[in-house]
């Protein structure tokens, strides 16, 4: 297992759980994580871990033995930090596998000193960051060779702070709806065979290679993560498609079938001018003096996003100057000519604006998602603001992200440029990928999941799709890329919603004078009170 490309190329987010910020400060020490699961009897046949009193106790202490022990392989010689505070524990309560506090943990790594994993041991008193306690991992674990499995992040609801940490947040039905949503599409992309099917992938273990970046295909859980506020931020993480180049994308398969990728155009300037109450005219990132080739667009594309995300004109000015290779004069220049271009919008841009923008094609994804997977049954591969899909239901999908737009949005006067669809994908047919065991098994049937629930659903009125709601593929001993007749599955039926018994519709018309009622039974029980004690003598 490349660990090292493992480290380099996942998404922050998906390898390294909630806290990921130090990845780019190499001062910072590396938090201590909960993610990594080697086998209990592996780890104490390795480790030679002694069975402690209780289970959760047994359980932290392998969880933080994993952690340590891919520590070393990956990060030789980082520390690691980790908090003695209670009140640590406590606001991460949402966040952390069952029996994680503050006894179990500091328990468990005392012990791993003892035992000589542990070296360098500096123990702080509780307080905040950068003051927490740390260690290093014994560096001979790095040539202790187990097999180590990452998993996916438990909560499917993550918010964060200004500062990148992760903080508490009040249950509420909002955030039930929001959890079952990604519940249920986690449930359906558990079930589906998602595979790369590009030139040049090769099998490692439990990991994907081409060139020079892995892929881990066992991440195929989504989350969400929000910023400080419910209306910022939301975007889905976690999959591992996510970190697949664009260019390799159009070759991934969904239970066999071949995929297309459609996309949201332009979709921030179009929200910004949206609710400006002005249309578009042309490609917002088409900037005159900056155009002509590709990477001219692409540079206007950054720049652009740059403005809207920074918070302050010299924020903005700077990450543009970086992107640009130290060119300061150059990024006042381009700025200056976005600015003419988008004079209209012009105070938009570095407002801050880009979380709400977020936001935004969060709920948008979520709609998507929703009409797409949890009640259809369809498997959809969120990209932010692009979405994965079988060909067979390329349709269904533009449809349904016109009609998300515009109710998250506003109605527009051409829905037909809200998305556009990429080149789709190619038949690849390698040795490499033929003989590979992470491919899709056309012997055993691909039916897709049926929906949990008959709703009304955004799409129900208009023309009907030109394709079904859901297909399955006809499993068949066939030759590779013959994927057969895609079959029509009979539509389900709507849910009867009955009136409810009279009784319950109809409730006592007289209206109930609440504090005679109560003083009535304050007399009564007194009564009986006064009924039950012994006459005084």
């Amino acid at each position: 297992m490349q660990f090292t490309q493992i480290q380099n190329e996942l998404s922050p987010s998906a390898m390294h759980s909630y806290d990921d910020h130090w990845l780019h400060d190499p001062s910072r020490d590396r938090p201590l994580n909960h993610q990594w699961r080697i086998a209990d009897t592996e780890l104490v046949e390795k480790l030679h871990l002694p069975k402690l009193k209780t289970k959760a106790a047994d359980d932290v202490l392998h969880l933080i033995a994993a952690d340590i022990l891919m520590s070393a392989r990956m990060y030789s010689g980082r520390r690691i930090s980790y908090s003695r505070s209670a009140g640590h524990y406590k606001r991460r309560r949402q966040y952390s596998p069952r029996g994680y506090t503050l006894a179990t943990v500091t328990a468990a790594i005392d012990l791993l000193e003892q035992l000589g994993y542990i070296v360098d041991h500096d123990r702080r008193p509780p307080g905040r960051r950068g003051t927490q306690s740390s260690f290093r991992p014994n560096p001979l674990l790095a040539e202790l060779r187990v097999d180590a499995v990452l998993e996916p992040v438990r909560c499917e609801i993550i918010m964060k702070d200004e500062d990148g940490d992760v903080i508490p947040y009040a249950e509420s039905g909002r955030v039930h709806d929001m959890r079952a949503v990604v519940r249920r599409v986690n449930q359906v992309l558990a079930e589906t065979g998602i595979v790369l099917d590009a030139e040049g992938i090769v099998a490692e273990g439990v990991t994907l290679r081409k060139g020079d970046y892995v892929m881990y295909p066992a991440l195929k859980s989504l989350y969400r993560v929000f910023n400080g506020k419910w209306t910022l931020g939301g975007r889905y993480y976690g999959g591992w498609w996510q970190a697949v180049k664009s260019e390799d994308r159009k070759h991934l398969r969904l239970d066999g079938e071949r995929t297309v990728e459609i996309d949201y155009s332009q979709i921030h300037p179009r929200i910004i001018y949206q609710e400006a109450g002005i249309e578009l005219v042309g490609d917002a990132y088409d900037i005159p003096g900056w155009k002509g080739t590709k990477e001219l667009r692409d540079l206007c594309k950054a720049a652009f996003n740059i403005l809207v995300n920074a918070t302050c004109y010299k924020s903005a000015l700077g990450a543009l100057a970086w992107e640009m290779g130290g060119d300061r004069q150059g990024a006042e220049e381009l700025i200056d000519a976005i600015k003419e271009r988008h004079r209209d919008v012009a105070e938009c841009f570095h407002s801050g604006v880009g979380l709400r923008l977020q936001g935004l094609d969060a709920r948008i994804a979520e709609i998507v998602l929703t009409e797409m997977t949890v009640k259809r049954g369809i498997p959809v591969l969120p990209i932010h603001d692009s979405f994965v899909v079988a060909e067979s239901h390329r349709t269904m999908l533009v449809r349904v992200m016109q009609k998300a737009f515009e109710r998250v949005v506003g109605k527009t006067s051409d829905p037909e440029q809200i998305v556009k669809a990429n080149v789709r994908n190619t038949e690849v047919v390698t040795e490499t990928c033929g003989h590979t065991d992470y491919k899709w098994n056309s012997s055993s049937p691909a039916t897709a999941p049926t929906s949990p629930v008959a709703l009304p659903s955004i799409v129900d009125s208009g023309s009907s799709p030109s394709v079904p709601f859901a297909i399955s593929v006809a499993a068949s001993s066939r030759p590779a890329g013959d994927l057969g007749t895609p079959q029509v599955i009979e539509p389900l039926k709507p849910v009867v919603r009955r009136p409810a018994p009279a009784f319950l519709r109809h409730g006592n018309s007289t209206p109930v004078d609440w504090e005679v009622r109560s003083a009535t039974r304050d007399a009564e029980r007194s009564a009986r009170n006064r009924q039950a004690s012994p006459p005084s003598t």
